[in-house]
């Protein structure tokens, strides 16, 4: 006997397999995230993040904090802070920001991952410190020394340009 299988009849058996046997059985079904991706969303990252009801990123409410989605972290293939203690800190680059004082240049990184039992997603947090001495993301760093939201919102918004972290939307 001969079964043919369709690639939407595919497509359709890995959703069902995220629907009823949960996304990391999934993935260890089909072999791999991008594997996942590639057969049951066409290779596109931001239709399994619509299907998952997942966001590329996300700025906090009070704009004092910048979260991005570990597989997207992981797919811009960033350099590893190597003299960091934990070894794990990506680097995002240099960014500019501007208060009365003047402008800045600040070094942004990520580190994580921290997991989000709502929506059960794997996220990185953006954190680094300016060339004026102030920085977020660090929780040794007391009030003086943290850079305000105005200048948080322009880095986060240039991460956003740079890395094209709306077209996941």
């Amino acid at each position: 006997m001969k079964i043919i299988i369709t690639e939407s009849k595919l497509k359709g058996t890995i959703i069902d397999m995220i629907k009823n046997l949960g996304l990391q059985t999934a993935i260890d079904l089909v072999g791999d995230f991008d594997s996942l991706v590639n057969v049951g969303f066409d290779g596109k990252l931001k239709e399994f993040y619509k299907f998952m009801n997942w966001v590329p990123y996300e700025i906090s409410s009070d704009g004092d904090n910048m979260v991005i989605d570990k597989k997207i972290a992981d797919s811009l293939n960033l350099p590893i802070r190597t003299d960091h203690w934990s070894g794990k800190e990506r680097i995002l680059g240099d960014f500019k920001y501007s208060n009365r004082k003047g402008e800045f240049t600040f070094n942004a990184r990520l580190d994580g991952p921290v997991f989000d039992p709502r929506t059960k997603q794997h996220y990185m947090f953006v954190l680094g410190l300016g060339d004026e001495g102030k920085g977020f993301g660090y929780t040794s760093l007391y009030n003086k020394e943290k850079l305000p939201n105005k200048s948080r919102i322009q880095i986060f918004k240039q991460i956003i340009d740079k890395y094209n972290l709306d077209n996941y939307l």
